[in-house]
């Protein structure tokens, strides 16, 4: 089951992730478009910077997006968002965004 990312208004989905300072972890999710959005970009943030970002380009789209970096510190909050653009003939509606799934975090 995936989170709509703009549910009833766009949002930041946000954990707090204790990791291992000093070592490489590789993030990754799934983003998907509905036939409402044209165009999205997906953001991820490690303590309020931003980490990586994906874009798709075409409606009806599944991506997945995997990033490693590295990490300085042990406790820390990863957070999601994104922004998108409506798909003609729909009007823009900030309660209906892209869909995140599969989340995965782990040690390299």
């Amino acid at each position: 089951m995936g989170v709509d990312l703009s549910s009833t208004i766009p949002m930041t989905l946000c954990q707090n992730v204790i990791l291992v300072a000093g070592n490489n972890y590789t993030l990754s999710f799934d983003l998907y478009t509905s036939v409402r959005i044209q165009s999205l970009t997906g953001k991820a943030y490690l303590n309020n910077a931003l980490l990586t970002s994906v874009y798709i380009p075409t409606n009806l789209t599944f991506k997945t997006h995997v990033f490693t970096f590295y990490v300085s510190q042990n406790f820390n909050t990863l957070c999601f968002n994104e922004t998108h653009s409506a798909a003609p003939p729909f009007p823009y509606m900030s309660n209906a965004g892209g869909i995140i799934d599969n989340f995965s975090l782990f040690i390299v």
